[in-house]
């Protein structure tokens, strides 16, 4: 009997290390919630290059401020300036080139001074979206 346990237990092993037993779903790191696999965004939110009739945006994973991640959603129709809401993928109701932060439609702005600028009474501020794969560098800023 002992015998046959040696001969199993090799084989128990080798089918506990596959990959469908880790972590299904997203990976939490202090609070940026990050994909497991992280390759970087699948598109620009700068030059919204990426999407073919989207918009690149901030797509919140969940209700906690700052867990999501950057991709490809349906425009809205919410201009800059005014109140905004998320849906339950966590796409927002802002046109291309905004996000929703904190209620109201923002828009996306580069935090090196290139493409998105902010006009003359709003500045390119990091917040806490924008941040991939747990970097302390965001992608892009929003105008504040």
């Amino acid at each position: 009997m002992m015998h046959l346990m040696w001969r199993l237990t090799p084989i128990v092993m080798a089918i506990g290390c596959g990959s469908s037993g880790g972590p299904s779903g997203p990976i939490v790191d202090a609070a940026i919630k990050i994909d497991a696999g992280c390759g970087g965004p699948a598109c620009n939110v700068l030059t919204q290059e990426g999407c073919t009739n989207r918009k690149c945006s901030w797509v919140a994973d969940d209700t906690e401020l700052g867990h999501g991640h950057v991709g490809c959603v349906f425009a809205g129709a919410t201009p800059q300036g005014l109140p905004c809401t998320r849906d339950t993928f966590g796409a927002d109701t802002c046109v291309s080139g905004t996000t929703c932060h904190l209620g109201q439609c923002r828009t996306i702005c580069d935090l090196q001074g290139g493409a998105g600028g902010c006009g003359a009474q709003l500045t390119c501020q990091a917040t806490e979206l924008f941040h991939m794969c747990a970097s302390a560098t965001a992608l892009a800023g929003i105008c504040l």
